[in-house]
This record gives structure tokens, C-alpha cells and sequence, in this order.
């Protein structure tokens, strides 16, 4: 018998989790440039790096460091989609407990992750372990809505079918409106926004088998409804071998004060 999906809990998205889009590349290289991430100072230690979507693109763009992941299957699936790449050792921690050095990182990057922790204690984590002006960067990738009609039908769809759900995307974007207040209270300082939007071509298979890398709707009306609604879902996508959908990444860059 399959195990129940749990809210927040990432165990069986591991399998899919890598359907799913990354975030922008004019965001990161942006990043990476601004920080200097090829000669920062100290580690660049990815929090939460699930199955290293963020890590790779770091990497790719000259940066080393650390990769902390607390769920077993998702750091399972991000060494062996790093194979053969060592720019970045794959070790368990949580965001308030990264097990790191103190003073011993010079960027700090949480994509996705920091609203599921206990944010306060993450972010006092994180300011031990920086390095006097490092930097700390929370990074989303969210659905543009409003800009993107398939997005939008999907997202009508799941709330005729199935209204008052507690959705993931809707938590992470009430949390992102309080995030520069809470940075800010946690003294750090020199903020910097980016915002990108960016277009991905998916099949109809790869967009279905990232929906099922969900935890947020499993988790609230079962494995079988959720397949039958994942079927609903795929008969209104377009019937084209491929097509555009429109996500944005938001990221907020902070140093340590």
C-alpha cells in the first residue's frame, strides 16, 4: 500500500521532481555576476537544493560549494543528476541546521524553500554561517498568472473541481510579500530585487509528469482523485508535440550587515 502524500513533505516527488521548469537564467547569471560567485569568499552553500536545479545552473556558471538537502530521496536523485560533476558536495542538513562552519560561506542561496522552514531560526542560520558581507539570495519560480492562458485555465479548473484548497503557489506568494520585512528584521542589509519572466517548451508528458510531483493537492484529496484530475488537466493541454508556458523567478539578494 502507497504511503500517504503529507503537505510540505518532498519524499515521492523525487522520481518527477526533475519535469519541473528551473528558474530563469538571466536571473542567475545576473546572480553570479553581482556576487562574484567564480571568487566569492567562502562556500557557496545551496539550502534545500531538493534535486539540484539551482545547484547545477551554479555550477555551470563557475560556482563550489556545499548542496544541503535534508530529504533522503531528493538528495538521492541530486547526486545522480550531478554525476560526474564535483563542484558541489551533496551532504543532510536543514536550513536551521546546515551542520556548516560559522564565517564559513560566502553565498547563501535558498530557492523555494525558505517559507517552509521556521524562518527566524533559517535565517539566523544562515547569518552564522556567512561570512561578514556575504550574501544570502531567496529565490521562487512561481506560474506567471495573468500571462499565461493555459496556467490560468489549469489553475480555474482545480478550483471549480476542487474549491478551498490549501495551495502551495498561494502560500509561497503570501510569503514572498512579507519576505523584504523579515529580511530586513533579521538584520540583514544592501537588498537587491530581480525579477525575470521566463518561457518553457514542454510536452504534455513532461508537463503531466511534473504535476505529479505535486505534494500540496495529493496530500489534501488522495492519490486517485488527483489522478483523475491530472487526466482533466490533460485534455485541455494543447495537442502539439510541444508548447510555451510562462513561469517568473523572483529572487532577493541580501548581505549580512
Amino acid at each position: 500500500m502507497e504511503a500517504a502524500i503529507v503537505f510540505n513533505d518532498f519524499s515521492h516527488s523525487a522520481a518527477n521532481y526533475e519535469h519541473k521548469p528551473g528558474y530563469s537564467a538571466i536571473v542567475v547569471d545576473s546572480l553570479t555576476r553581482y556576487v562574484g560567485a567564480n571568487n566569492v569568499l567562502g562556500a557557496v552553500v545551496d539550502v534545500g537544493a531538493g534535486t539540484g536545479k539551482l545547484t547545477r545552473m551554479l555550477a555551470d556558471r563557475g560556482a563550489r560549494g556545499i548542496a544541503i538537502e535534508p530529504n533522503e530521496q531528493m538528495r538521492a536523485e541530486g547526486i545522480k543528476m550531478s554525476a560526474g560533476d564535483s563542484s558541489f558536495a551533496w551532504l543532510p542538513g536543514t536550513a536551521e541546521d546546515t551542520g556548516q562552519p560559522t564565517e564559513s560561506a560566502g553565498w547563501v542561496c535558498m530557492a523555494g524553500v525558505l517559507q517552509v522552514t521556521h524562518a527566524p531560526q533559517a535565517l539566523s542560520e544562515t547569518r552564522r554561517i556567512l561570512r561578514e558581507n556575504g550574501f544570502l539570495t531567496v529565490m521562487s519560480r512561481l506560474e506567471d498568472l495573468g500571462n499565461d492562458p493555459i496556467h490560468d485555465e489549469i489553475e480555474a479548473l482545480i478550483s471549480k473541481r476542487v474549491p478551498n484548497l490549501r495551495r502551495a503557489p498561494q502560500e509561497m506568494r503570501r510569503f514572498l510579500t512579507t519576505l523584504p520585512s523579515l529580511l530586513t528584521s533579521q538584520g540583514f542589509g544592501d537588498s537587491l530585487y530581480m525579477e525575470a519572466s521566463q518561457e518553457e517548451m514542454v510536452s504534455a508528458e513532461r508537463f503531466i509528469a511534473s504535476l505529479r510531483a505535486a505534494h500540496d493537492i495529493p496530500s489534501q484529496i488522495g492519490l486517485e482523485r488527483w489522478e483523475t484530475l491530472i487526466a482533466e488537466i490533460g485534455r485541455i493541454l494543447p495537442t502539439t508535440e510541444t508548447f510555451p508556458l510562462r513561469y517568473r523567478t523572483h529572487a532577493w539578494t541580501v548581505t549580512k550587515a
